[in-house]
């Protein structure tokens, strides 16, 4: 934590009784696993103290070097002794992760100590060992490779690097998942190199997604610097899409955009906020009511004047008696559309038995909702029907659609 909230000296110092406490333990895997990590920890204060000071003072980051390499080959060490004695002991593959770790961080002090050459093989030789089963982590890799190579003037191997195909985990991802005042400064070193932002890891998030998600004070500073690195990359892009368009209309293009998905980034903040704090509490209990509990949770989140509200709609529902008697896809003037109302609902509330299907689908018409046969209505009649035929405990009176669409006659989320 001192470390993280940049006290380095007193990291330092913390680190270094860390490993003192563990070299007087008895002999044990523990124990050198706990030096291991102390050591290395306690180079990089070093090598974050280096970076403080002014004038610099070279001493420090000599030492940072020395402890760093002392940590590699600890880990290296504690690895050949328990493929030996303990295989399948956790420390072993700990030890693996420790041994890149520090050759990804070596690689850095390397560099700032002006040893380019030895920082590129160092992290070559990192390279070679990743295993690649955590996305993250061989991004974080890729980015310290990339590091020494831009630092030897191999730039585009270095955006090679930096970069990542869709679906793939890039460094700016990574960095922005684990916000820190040392991993900005890597981001505003890429956002100059030209790396795409612009893209979406295995779970479909990106860069600005994981900065607004860590929420914290160093992931506040990490938000502007993703979103001009959004604009340097959306510019030229729009403008080779639009030949058309002004500086001006370029612009606004862009900004548009961002909006765009910094709305899309909150919105995923605040779904994460709503599952972890109203919805997952309740889902714990499992109690015989839960799907009425979630409803009202809901409902209570998105009616009072809070950011929730803002970002969510309300809960609306259609009953499948009145979808019936329509007897076509409705549209938002048909006025079928319930609320559910968290303020009315208790043991005599109409909602109170409510039992509700979720129907995801598309407009197949023209400007309409279905065609003119009402196709997707019958689709949905035929598999409600069909729901009640396998469920005869439900009424059809206490039966009711959530109805939604990418092209939403009826607006839900």
């Amino acid at each position: 934590m001192a470390r993280h909230n940049s006290r380095f000296a007193d990291a330092r110092d913390l680190f270094r009784e860390q490993g003192r406490l563990a070299s007087e333990d008895l002999p044990s895997v523990e124990a050198d696993a706990e030096i291991c990590r102390a050591v290395g920890n306690e180079g990089m204060s070093l090598y974050n103290l280096w970076q403080q000071t002014e004038p610099r003072d070279d001493k420090l980051l000599e030492d940072a070097i020395k402890l760093v390499q002392e940590r590699i080959d600890r880990a290296r060490a504690l690895r050949q002794r328990l493929l030996i004695e303990a295989p399948q002991s956790k420390y072993t593959a700990m030890a693996h992760t420790w041994d890149t770790i520090g050759l990804d961080r070596l690689s850095l002090c390397l560099i700032a100590a002006g040893r380019t050459d030895e920082a590129l093989r160092v992290a070559e030789e990192s390279q070679r060992m990743q295993a690649r089963e955590d996305p993250t982590v061989t991004a974080f890799s890729r980015f310290f490779y990339g590091n020494a190579l831009w630092h030897n003037n191999k730039r585009e191997e270095a955006l090679q690097q930096w970069n990542a195909p869709l679906g793939v985990c890039s460094s700016p991802m990574a960095l922005c998942k684990e916000p820190g005042a040392d991993h900005n400064e890597y981001l505003t070193l890429m956002s100059g190199a030209g790396v795409n932002f612009d893209s979406y890891d295995e779970q479909g998030f990106s860069a600005l997604d994981h900065a607004v998600l860590s929420d914290s004070p160093d992931a506040w500073t990490a938000i502007p610097i993703v979103k001009e690195a959004l604009r340097k990359y959306l510019g030229p892009n729009i403008r080779e899409a639009n030949p058309a368009y002004s500086d001006k209309d370029i612009e606004e293009a862009v900004e548009g955009e961002i909006l765009i998905r910094s709305r899309q980034a909150e919105l995923r903040r605040q779904y994460r906020s709503l599952l972890q704090e109203h919805i997952r509490p309740e889902l714990r209990k499992k109690s015989a009511n839960t799907f009425q509990k979630l409803r009202e949770i809901y409902s209570k989140v998105v009616s009072g004047d809070n950011e929730e509200r803002r970002m969510f709609s309300k809960f609306h529902y259609v009953r499948y008696t009145d979808f019936k008697e329509h007897g076509k896809l409705p549209i938002s003037t048909a006025g079928l559309t319930r609320q559910l109302d968290n303020t009315t609902m208790g043991p005599t509330s109409a909602d109170q038995d409510n039992f509700i299907i979720f129907l995801s689908y598309r407009w197949i018409g023209n400007n309409t909702p279905d065609d003119e046969n009402n196709t997707q209505w019958r689709r949905m009649m035929s598999a409600a029907d069909d729901f009640l035929a396998a469920n005869p405990e439900i009424r059809a009176e206490d039966l009711s659609l959530w109805l939604v669409s990418r092209q939403m006659a009826i607006r839900f989320s």
